[in-house]
């Protein structure tokens, strides 16, 4: 399932990795989230060649959240597998899913893998996730288009948060839900495919924003405890941190450094970037 904002420039080779599984998938759902390019356009043209079902589901902007679930909603299959629309799957994605779920005796809710950088970030190796410190303090979170997800266990969960304010964070908001409500997550450590790292931006605090704006709200409700809030907000604050100094913006760096003094790394990474060595 494929939610798709103005991604005319990857959507096309999203969806043709999709077609290039050795195992083909039952269905394809493509969500246009009101773009205002020809993404649509260029998926309709790529689909019409295929024997594969698709739909290309055409909604107003409402949000990655609102997009999602509205692809789940529509979805036949008991398992939906994600895929943001500038990212790639490998062709044996679909087939060793497969496996892996049909030899499960007792089938997970969430089922992820490694994920390969594109665009100069890191390659995400993907960690078990038993708990929410798994998420929250370790950084264990799975990468959306790395999941797996059983449409019964997200509505269960009322799906994905269509909060604007949890834009960009919706699958923080979702991962603890589920871990609140006893959901199980498995984990693939193989390499099934690609995400797209675009660097730095200027909505980098905005996405920080959000991701707390999820955090206290989690927390409001009693999904966190204020340890987790700590916890959470000084792995943002550090994996920013860490961001800006890769790209050599070390002033930046050091001001993300400096909110979480008692950070290990980030006193390491805080003299790296002051002494303006670039890692």
């Amino acid at each position: 399932m494929i939610p798709c904002l103005n991604c005319s420039a990857h959507v096309q080779q999203a969806l043709a990795s999709v077609l290039a599984q050795r195992e083909p998938v039952d269905e394809i759902i493509m969500v246009d989230d009101g773009s205002s390019d020809d993404s649509a356009l260029l998926a309709m043209e790529l689909l019409a060649e295929t024997d594969i079902p698709y739909r290309i589901i055409r909604q107003a902007n409402a949000g990655l959240g609102a997009a999602r679930n509205r692809g789940f909603e529509a979805a036949s299959c008991e398992w939906v597998a994600l895929l943001d629309a500038d990212d790639v799957w490998f062709p044996e994605k679909i087939q060793r899913i497969r496996k892996v779920l049909g030899s499960s005796s007792k089938k997970p809710d969430v089922l992820y893998h490694s994920t390969r950088a594109i665009g100069g970030g890191r390659d995400r190796v993907c960690k078990p996730v038993w708990g929410i410190d798994d998420i929250l303090a370790r950084g264990n979170a799975p990468v959306p288009s790395a999941c797996v997800i059983q449409v019964s266990s997200l509505q269960k969960m009322n799906g994905f948060s269509e909060n604007r304010m949890h834009l960009g964070a919706e699958d923080l908001h979702l991962w603890i839900r589920m871990l609140r409500g006893g959901m199980r997550f498995e984990s693939l450590n193989e390499f099934l495919g690609s995400y797209r790292y675009g660097g730095m931006s200027s909505m980098l605090s905005t996405h920080l924003n959000h991701v707390d704006a999820v955090l206290k709200d989690l927390n409001r409700v009693g999904y966190i405890t204020e340890e987790h809030l700590r916890q959470a907000r000084d792995r943002k604050q550090y994996e920013a941190g860490r961001a800006h100094h890769k790209e050599g913006r070390f002033q930046k760096a050091i001001a993300h450094y400096d909110l979480v003094p008692l950070h290990t790394k980030a006193l390491m990474f805080r003299l790296l970037a002051q002494l303006r060595i670039k890692m």
